[in-house]
């Protein structure tokens, strides 16, 4: 725990005014001295190219690569090694054929290993994170604009991955139809996938699509890619791809695929002594336009069958933001994206997003509680796709009345035109009010620059924006632009960020947790790559500071991590210690009642952060943190415990505790959840999660039975169960047990 040296040093930020003509001269000096300092990347390479070869009779999708078809297919064998070390040759070989049909594109893949007893795959979960396992993954541009794609991943038990992908931005949650099969044998693994040209956008004119191939060897913490081989950039990032010739003339058939739903749910509800079963079907229908630009209809939409949020104890006092989880706002959700104003890692959005979709259909009954509730969509439109160099989207919602709220007709627009190589030029508005209390529209423009071979084959990435909203009983105050400026890079990384507020932004269909304020961010983090037990150290600093528009301190933190050490197992440690400054203009009070008054304070934590290997059936993480906290201390606890005694079971223990004592009093709060999941096959699984906190003194269950049948068939079982501990009286909750068949006919 640090103690009252830096309180004594610091700043007195409490009485400090922000100039802000000098710190952006400072911002630019340091720009320009890493700018300028030597670079260290190697000259863009030529990008590989494959020529694909056509098929009338394509192979049999079962795992194994003995159709006579794949001797014919177009051949890439030589993938080269990113991590470890960046530019040798991969440890094991690779072999992957491709095949094209008129309706599908073919993957066939073999990933020779001469110690398959040592391959790892431990995941069968649809959208698991594969990134702990063995893998293949084909990443596809079919626009050849070197911006927007898809990501395909598989492991060798045939668990599937499929991301959306959009600059440097992307979504994890989405379901696209694709299929793939895996086998194993004393050799290696093989893998054969289909991806239908139904199932993504893509240029009916362009003959060239953007590829890249790469293989995760789990055991070596090894990849290797075809194209792109360098470790400052992902395999999914899409400016240096490689190239996929032939492509001209694929179809997409008549383009209509049909989706109807029937949804049977039980409800019983002890607080209003009320109990009903309902049915309710519902649907929806894509019809591609063309082959680049999808609409979409959806009626009586209901969402029972997806995951439960994970919750949360805020003690911040500002409100916090959940993942989008619903199939129909994921689809093509990255054309909707503004300013990179999200942490799409975790699918939540920044302070100032104009747009996200959590919004539309879900409520938050009680503004004290990180608790929502679902409203009914009654039906909703949606077109989404490129036409030339512009990407649109529209969605158009209607909205059933909520308690005191009516029925609402929500509006999304964007649209951005690609320009220079990589860079996009856009605009968005929103119109309407979820909780129907205003007349609200918001109007935004933004520019993304992307330059990923900036020096050598170093990346280059800014934003600059701006945004209005139109209120009704608000005139004046309503403006929001902001600017960012990255430098992602492997051995050097850094960002600088700016935005403002007014006090009378108000996207009612975005995300504003703190209207009014400046915001200024900086972070800088310096790796050394090695090729031992340790792979790579990491000095990181990171800051960020809050003002009024008076350019009045209202909030600073000033983290530093002198070390982060990383094994070649990927396993971490990182020690970190953090100032902050907070000067709260009004008393709140945190979880358990206990009060913070209003007024300046400073205050200093330490932390230390630990990460096994996932390559163990124990693993986890660790995080302890503790010192000072406004005029008294804290001790964070946060663990995550995972236990895989085969690829078939996983066991997981999640507990948060957050102990405050402040001389207003003490708070002590535990957040803990349990998950048993079993997993079948790939496409059959059953995940179960218990949830309690003792803020809401409650405990929530969920069990959830997915059967896949086939992508786009799909059966689901869930059931809900809440219970309350009232006063010392433990009681139930509701009860909610929902079957949903879903069911996708294509034409």
């Amino acid at each position: 725990m640090l103690v009252g040296d830096w309180t004594a040093a610091s700043p007195p930020w409490h009485r400090m005014h922000v100039n802000r003509t000098t710190l952006v001269r400072l911002l630019c000096l340091a720009v320009g001295l890493t700018v300028t300092a030597p670079a260290t990347a190697l000259a863009a390479e030529e990008r590989p190219r494959v020529r694909v070869v056509w098929t009338d009779t394509p192979p049999e999708i079962d795992g194994h690569l003995d159709d006579e078809v794949w001797k014919t297919a177009a051949l890439v064998d030589r993938l080269t090694q990113v991590v470890p070390v960046e530019g040798a040759e991969p440890s094991q070989h690779t072999e992957i054929r491709i095949l094209t049909t008129k309706e599908a594109l073919y993957f066939g893949i073999r990933a020779h290993d001469t110690e398959p007893e040592r391959i790892i795959a431990k995941r069968m979960l649809r959208d698991g994170f594969l990134f702990f396992d063995d893998r293949v993954q084909v990443t596809l541009d079919p626009f050849h604009d070197r911006q927007n794609g898809y990501s395909f991943e598989v492991n060798p038990l045939g668990a599937r991955r499929d991301v959306l992908l959009e600059g440097k931005a992307f979504t994890i949650s989405w379901d696209g139809i694709w299929f793939a099969k895996v086998t194993t044998d004393e050799a290696g693994w093989s893998a054969e996938m289909k991806i239908p040209y139904q199932s993504i956008n893509y240029d009916p004119d362009g003959d060239t699509w953007g590829l890249n191939i790469s293989r995760g060897i789990r055991r070596n913490n090894e990849e290797a890619r075809w194209a792109d081989p360098h470790p400052q950039r992902f395999s999914a990032d899409l400016g240096n791809a490689g190239v996929l010739e032939g492509m001209l003339g694929v179809g997409k058939g008549v383009g209509l695929q049909v989706v109807p739903s029937l949804s049977m749910r039980y409800v019983d509800d002890p607080t209003t002594d009320t109990s009903k079963f309902k049915a309710d079907p519902s649907g929806d229908v894509f019809l591609k336009l063309t082959p680049s630009l999808t609409a979409v209809a959806t009626g009586n939409t209901n969402f029972g069958e997806t995951e439960v949020d994970k919750r949360q104890v805020n003690f911040s006092r500002f409100a916090t933001s959940f993942p989008e989880k619903r199939d129909f706002f994921l689809q093509d959700a990255l054309i909707f994206e503004f300013a990179e104003l999200s942490d799409n890692f975790r699918g939540i959005p920044e302070n100032g997003n104009p747009f996200f979709s959590r919004r539309i259909g879900i409520v938050k009954p009680d503004p004290k509680l990180e608790l929502f509730a679902p409203v009914n969509i009654l039906a909703g439109g949606k077109v989404t796709g490129r036409v030339d160099r512009f990407k649109l989207g529209l969605i158009n919602t209607w909205v059933d009345e909520f308690e005191t709220t009516s029925r609402q007709n929500l509006v999304v627009g964007r649209a951005a035109a690609n320009i220079l190589e990589e860079s996009t030029v856009g605009a968005i508005f929103t119109h309407g009010d979820p909780e129907g209390l205003v007349d609200n529209t918001v109007v935004g423009v933004d520019f993304q620059y992307r330059n990923t071979n900036f020096s050598g084959d170093d990346a280059l990435l800014g934003t600059a924006w701006v945004q209005h909203s139109f209120t009704s009983g608000e005139n004046a105050d309503q403006f929001a632009y902001g600017a960012k400026l990255r430098y992602p890079n492997d051995t050097v990384n850094w960002s600088l960020a700016f935005k403002e507020l007014g006090e009378n932004f108000n996207p009612a269909l975005g995300f504003v947790n703190r209207p009014g304020i400046r915001q200024y961010d900086a972070e800088y983090r310096y790796r050394f790559r090695r090729y031992g037990a340790i792979r790579t150290i990491d000095l990181r600093t990171e800051a960020r500071l809050v003002t009024n528009r008076s350019n009045l301190v209202e909030s600073g933190t000033l983290q530093v991590a002198p070390l982060r050490l990383e094994d070649n197992l990927g396993g971490t440690v990182e020690i970190a210690f953090q100032h902050s400054f907070e000067r709260p203009l009004a008393d709140f009070e945190l979880p358990g009642g206990v009060l913070v008054t209003a007024g300046p304070y400073h205050y200093e934590e330490v932390a230390l952060k630990l990460r096994s290997t996932r390559n163990w059936q124990f693993s986890g993480d660790l995080t302890i943190a503790g010192g000072q906290y406004f005029n008294g201390t804290r001790l964070l606890v946060i663990s995550d415990l995972e236990w895989r005694p085969s690829s078939h079971w996983l066991f997981g223990v999640q507990y948060v505790m957050t102990d405050v004592r402040l001389p207003t009093g003490d708070t002590l709060t535990h957040l803990a959840a349990l998950r048993a999941n079993v997993f079948f096959t790939p496409e059959v699984s059953w995940s179960n999660l218990v949830q309690y906190d003792n803020v809401t003194n409650s405990l929530g269950i969920n069990s959830r039975l997915r059967w896949i049948i086939q992508d786009g068939r799909e059966v689901f079982v869930v059931f809900n169960q809440g219970i309350e501990d009232l006063n010392g009286e433990v009681k139930r909750g509701l009860t909610e047990p929902i079957v949903k068949v879903k069911w996708t006919f294509r034409f």
